[in-house]
């Protein structure tokens, strides 16, 4: 009988033993989770990182979790869609659990979300690992400045309408943005008609094949110094500043290229480089700082134009007498408005 209730007891103690480091266990194996909250009255998104999703009160949807539109496009479950906004949330938190997430995308994070008016916590975004960030703020409509300088972009290969029709955008911060790997900055900025002034400077655009559209409509900027664009590999460039109604210098000392370049500079009528706006050359002949709407940058800073300031591009030839869209690579032999004829060698 004694070795009876030893035994029982021996059993009990062993159970409880053994539950003391089960139960913490088991505790611990509850693994973090990404996750995306909607409060009750719909106003405020928030992101979080941490074991809590199911105690949660509000709307929730993992940071993976897709909806699509009527044409099964694919969008995050909290955003809008290309179609249909997302009108109710006016403000986006993240919290400090969020920074020991590692999202690899933030496309469409916060598409359409047409009155979002602030966005908390940015710093608490670690982009370290994130390849997309197209369409990520577009048609944030009442969001007046972002401050994006905590953000690392250097494994980033789309921006590709990033900020598009944030059309109340008036500050953006750029300044530690590492573009070496973008290949698409496509409509990046368009439609930015609040935007006075914007610091492209840090752009390593060496990599990238997609301009077009990248500042069109961004009525309200009156200078862009691209002098740092390499363009060598850009495949399109049209309408990439077509509609910037205001614009009247753009700083690039070199001649630019590439196969595509309807209405580059269409409506761009006060612009004035080498030589003023003409509405018949809109194309990329006219990028240049010898002939065109370009204005050299030298290591002091001083813009210098290189021509008669009155005479615009009528014609470009080969050296065999061929006439030509825009400037090749190799001697050119081009006849100016005002009667001369210049040749002009690109490299």
């Amino acid at each position: 009988m004694m070795k009876q209730k030893l035994k029982h007891i021996s059993t009990a103690f062993f159970a409880g033993f053994i539950a003391l480091f089960v139960l913490p266990l088991s505790a611990q194996a509850q693994s973090k989770e990404a996750y995306v909250e909607k409060s009750s009255d719909g106003t405020t998104l928030t992101f979080y990182y941490d074991t809590h999703k199911s105690s949660r009160t509000g709307i929730v949807w993992g940071i993976e979790e897709t909806k699509e539109d009527e044409n099964y496009n694919t969008y995050p479950a909290w955003a809008g869609t290309w179609n249909e906004p997302e009108s109710k949330v006016i403000k986006v938190v993240f919290d400090t659990s969020f920074k020991d997430c590692r999202p690899t995308t933030t496309e469409s994070w916060f598409l359409n979300l047409s009155n979002l008016e602030e966005i908390k916590g940015l710093e608490n975004l670690n982009t370290s690992e994130v390849t997309a960030m197209n369409a990520m703020f577009s048609y944030c409509g009442n969001l007046s400045t972002l401050d994006l300088s905590s953000f690392k972009t250097s494994a980033v290969t789309t921006m590709s309408s990033m900020f598009a029709s944030c059309e109340k955008l008036s500050t953006l911060n750029l300044s530690h943005f590492d573009t070496k790997n973008v290949e698409d900055m496509s409509d990046m900025f368009n439609s930015c008609a609040a935007l006075t002034e914007l610091n492209v400077l840090i752009f390593n655009t060496s990599a990238v094949t997609e301009m077009s559209a990248m500042f069109s409509d961004c009525q309200k900027l009156s200078q862009l110094d691209l002098s740092h664009f390499d363009t060598k590999n850009v495949k399109a460039m049209m309408y990439m500043f077509k509609g910037c109604a205001a614009l009247q210098t753009i700083y690039c000392n070199d001649a630019w290229a590439c196969g595509v370049s309807d209405e580059m500079f269409y409506g761009c009528r006060k612009l004035k480089g080498a030589v003023p706006y003409n509405e018949n050359n809109v194309d990329v002949s006219m990028a240049n700082p010898t002939t065109g709407y370009f204005i050299k940058k030298g290591s002091t800073g001083v813009a210098t134009a290189t021509t008669d300031g009155n005479a615009s591009i009528q014609a470009i030839y080969s050296t065999n007498g061929k006439r030509l869209n825009e400037l090749q690579r190799g001697l050119n032999i081009v006849r100016m408005s005002n009667g001369t004829t210049q040749k002009i060698l690109r490299k």
